[in-house]
């Protein structure tokens, strides 16, 4: 299963100007209790606070992942918000919050697991559909006002999953993305476009239109590389340049 598969649009808020733990909290529980799953709305919100008191969930990027592993939930799902201002979640956490992703896992099974590791894997593109990037964060930050055209443009692998709901990652392949907004490959072709000030992108190949976002992170060995991840036509595409090249 994707990730991705566990938000639906009602799950999702945009731009709210909330302005502290309490009201940010109260608006995730609503957001979860459009899925259907919860029995109990008070309770599942105590659990949310209960897990905040053993320690907060900020993680970091602006990123705070509120969670629950509880009886009232009868199945995992996802919520996510976007502030419409940076806030403090919690007085000790070591950065401003404007991007939240809500757990609700149920008491049995630990999918909650897998879910908050890749919830640190997780962006916004600009229709504010979460993005899954290809690695987990490792204290990187995301450049707010995007990046330069000679840090994105080059060779990338690039990996479609199609409408695969398997955990099997498709084969990769090349395609180039040039300064003049073309992508070239022997298996595929299109255009692509970064959005000024921001690290959003969009991406068309073969036809297929993607929104998605630019980052840059590190692999698992530890490698420099610029990605991007997008959605569309309920697909996703990830790409992986390594900077080095």
């Amino acid at each position: 299963m994707r990730i991705t598969e566990l938000f639906t649009a009602q799950s999702i808020a945009l731009d709210e100007a909330l302005t502290d733990q309490e009201q940010i909290i109260s608006r995730l529980v609503e957001l979860q209790a459009t899925h259907g799953n919860i029995t109990d709305k008070d309770a599942y919100k105590k659990a949310l606070y209960a897990r905040e008191a053993e320690g907060s969930t900020y993680v970091d990027n602006g990123i705070t992942v509120p969670h629950a592993k509880t009886n009232v939930v009868t199945r995992p799902s996802l919520a996510a918000l976007r502030l419409s201002s940076p806030v403090q979640y919690n007085a000790e956490d070591d950065g401003t919050t404007d991007l939240l992703f809500a757990i609700a896992a149920p008491e049995n099974g630990s999918l909650h697991v897998d879910m908050l590791a890749r919830m640190m894997q997780m962006l916004m593109n600009e229709d504010g559909w979460p993005c899954e990037l290809p690695y987990q964060t490792q204290g990187e930050t995301v450049s707010g006002t995007g990046y330069e055209t000679d840090a994105v443009v080059g060779r990338y692998f690039v990996i479609n999953q199609g409408t695969n709901i398997s955990n099997d990652i498709a084969n990769p392949v090349i395609l180039y993305l040039n300064a003049d907004g073309t992508v070239v490959g022997r298996e595929a072709a299109g255009t692509w476009e970064a959005v000024d000030g921001t690290y959003y992108m969009h991406i068309t190949i073969d036809g297929e239109d993607y929104s998605g976002v630019f980052c840059q992170m590190k692999d698992e060995a530890g490698t420099d590389v610029m990605t991007f991840s997008a959605v569309g036509g309920n697909q996703s595409v990830w790409g992986v340049k390594y900077i080095a090249e």
